[in-house]
């Protein structure tokens, strides 16, 4: 039997990771070495053992008292026995797992998880659906060194409080004119001091450069196709889960933020649709939505670098899908349409069409003024209802999060602004799913899509 010591553990940490719950169709004793290397909770010596008994007082445990199967540490109940006393009972619920929780002029949990996790490995709750989370599209941003540290404290922060277990981050998709691009070799190294919690996608500073530096496809040299592939292999022998995030249509969203625009069926990002299916692994690809071309809606042409008409994209998009059907496509910010043709209706046809397509959901708030909205009146749109519990095998989440610490640098630091409320947006929606679609959207699609 597993004994923790909660006295070891702060009570910022212990608020914080109780409100993560790993996934009940991983293994049990995975999910116990999460906990154990998040909360860095200590092993009990057998000699010091006190059980504790008795019942949640946040309702975790819905005011069932059970036998205590998880002995604590004595110094829980000689540190905390005097003020239980003074201010009130603090109890515990243990079934094969623990639940304590201790005051101190404010309650906080020890091992909530692991008796979520043990106590009920296989219920459907909503709860569920909606913790160990898979955010399968999220950014950095660098100090003026160039350094990824206080970005990801800032997203493991974001993550703990929202039930996030692990997050792909990647790159914006960068372009020549970019000045501070950068790349999976910048910041994996400093992201593996969270073992477990990030994993990386590669190319968006690198690759995509290369695409949108050759607008024209008849500059496409075999020398520059040759170097294109070189450096997409390297990155996956690197330890990219795959390519993104790339870009085809890429709309300016701000003053100084950058339009790029390279049809989908650009000859390089054939070429690594081909090196994608050969390696087994997908590519996040960012296309603005639009069936035929159009005038640059007002809202958009007010930032200057926006042309006047913006290029029809799903054509070119559908010659990449049938490119090579082994290649994975995952269309980014499903739910965030910014011009009015990324409607349920065509997704639905799309993957109806295709197999190989995939879709990450960007959740935006009813008050976004994105059109296509998976919310509508603060509800769940009931055409995107239907649409997700048909293919409910072939969206993931992708919030789309940026983060960045105080020293945060760059034209994107103003996106680290809306990240919070896409967390909570994300949460709110997989809540309102049925258990187990949330569970598929949530995290095992993107388990089985990214082969993790």
């Amino acid at each position: 039997m597993l004994e923790f010591d909660p006295c070891r553990t702060s009570p910022s940490l212990l608020h914080k990771y109780s409100q993560i719950v790993c996934s009940p169709s991983n293994k049990i004793a995975d999910n116990l070495a999460i906990v154990l290397r998040h909360l860095d909770v200590g092993i009990v010596p057998p000699q010091r053992r006190t059980t504790v008994s008795a019942h949640s007082a946040l309702g975790v445990g819905h005011g069932i008292q059970r036998t205590g199967a998880l002995s604590v540490d004595g110094r829980f109940r000689r540190r905390y026995g005097q003020r239980r006393k003074d201010k009130g009972a603090a109890d515990a619920t243990a079934e094969r797992g623990a639940n304590v929780i201790c005051r101190t002029g404010r309650l906080f949990l020890a091992a909530t998880l692991v008796a979520i996790i043990v106590a009920q490995p296989d219920s459907a709750t909503a709860e569920d659906g909606i913790n160990g989370i898979i955010d399968t599209h999220a950014h950095l941003v660098p100090d003026e060194a160039m350094h990824f540290d206080e970005a990801l404290a800032a997203a493991i922060d974001v993550m703990d409080r929202y039930g996030i277990a692990t997050t792909f981050v990647m790159s914006p998709p960068s372009s020549p004119a970019v000045d501070r691009k950068y790349d999976l070799d910048d910041f994996s190294a400093a992201a593996k001091r969270y073992p477990g919690r990030f994993r990386f996608m590669g190319g968006g500073g690198s690759l995509n450069p290369i695409v949108h530096g050759h607008p024209d496809p008849s500059s496409v040299t075999p020398a520059v196709r040759e170097a294109f592939a070189a450096e997409a292999r390297r990155l996956i022998r690197t330890g990219a889960l795959g390519f993104g995030e790339m870009s085809s249509l890429h709309i300016s969203l701000s003053a100084k933020h950058r339009f790029a625009f390279v049809p989908a069926d650009h000859p390089l990002l054939l070429l690594l649709a081909d090196i994608a299916a050969e390696e087994n692994v997908p590519i996040d690809l960012h296309c603005d939505t639009l069936q035929t071309e159009m005038a640059t809606p007002q809202r958009l042409a007010r930032f200057p670098n926006n042309p006047k008409r913006m290029p029809a994209t799903i054509p070119a998009l559908e010659r990449l899908l049938a490119h090579n059907p082994k290649a994975r496509i995952i269309w980014a910010h499903a739910g965030t349409d910014h011009l009015g043709d990324f409607t349920p209706e065509r997704i639905g046809a799309m993957l109806d069409r295709y197999p190989n397509l995939f879709l990450s959901l960007k959740i935006a708030s009813p008050r976004s003024q994105s059109e296509n909205k998976v919310f509508s009146r603060k509800k769940l749109d009931s055409i995107w209802h239907d649409l997700l519990i048909r293919h409910a095998d072939r969206f993931v989440i992708g919030t789309d999060s940026f983060y960045g610490g105080a020293g945060a640098a760059g034209v994107i630091v103003g996106f680290t602004e809306i990240t919070e409320p896409h967390q909570r947006m994300t949460r709110l929606f997989l809540s309102k799913l049925p258990p187990e679609v949330a569970r598929q959207i949530g995290r095992e699609n993107a388990r089985r899509l990214y082969r993790f």
